[in-house]
């Protein structure tokens, strides 16, 4: 079965091939008349719009292999977050949510991107930092989220759920859980071993 990102890789492959071609045709049409609107056609479809495509593209597919429990077990410090995402035995939250596929195949995503568009920046640009420190051999172990982790990713789910709205300590405490004053994995941890 073929999935978007195959198509997407294909499709890549042709707008990258497209662009290669354009660039030594607009390099051609270039030394035969410079100025021509032919030749700076080319040019501008070549060097701007062709390759524009392609990052879109390409960020799309990358984007959605980032969320996946694959990509983040590819290195080797999460080794153990993810044996306990598949361990059956295992009662963590993060293990519960992955095996009753509560949050998809985006286990690792879904709790630890934030919502909204400034989470999902923030999460970007500390997913770089992370990727800087395990490079440049900078991290510690056990792992841990300065802070902690914020109740949204809890909330984003859960909050509203006929479920989670039927617990009176949730109904009770709605206002210091939705502000962080307390935290959800003081009742519901651990999330990780």
């Amino acid at each position: 079965m073929r999935t978007f990102a195959d198509f997407a890789q294909l499709l890549g492959l042709l707008l990258a091939s497209t662009a290669l071609l354009l660039l030594i045709l607009a390099a051609r049409a270039w030394r035969r008349a410079p100025f021509e609107a032919a030749s700076v056609g080319l040019h501008v479809a070549a060097l701007f719009l062709l390759p524009a495509a392609l990052f879109f593209l390409t960020h799309r597919v990358v984007a959605e292999r980032l969320k996946t429990v694959e990509f983040c077990g590819s290195c080797h410090v999460m080794d153990p977050y993810v044996a306990d995402l598949n361990d059956p035995e295992s009662q963590t939250l993060a293990a519960v949510h992955h095996q009753n596929r509560l949050t998809g195949e985006h286990s690792c995503h879904a709790c630890h991107s934030g919502y909204g568009l400034a989470g999902n920046f923030e999460a970007k640009k500390a997913g770089v930092r992370h990727v800087i420190r395990y490079y440049t051999g900078r991290y510690e172990t056990p792992l841990a989220i300065p802070g902690g982790l914020s109740n949204r990713s809890c909330l984003g789910c859960h909050e509203g759920a006929r479920r989670f709205s039927a617990r009176r300590p949730h109904r009770v405490y709605a206002q210091e859980l939705a502000h962080d004053e307390r935290r959800c994995i003081e009742c519901h941890g651990p999330a990780h071993p």
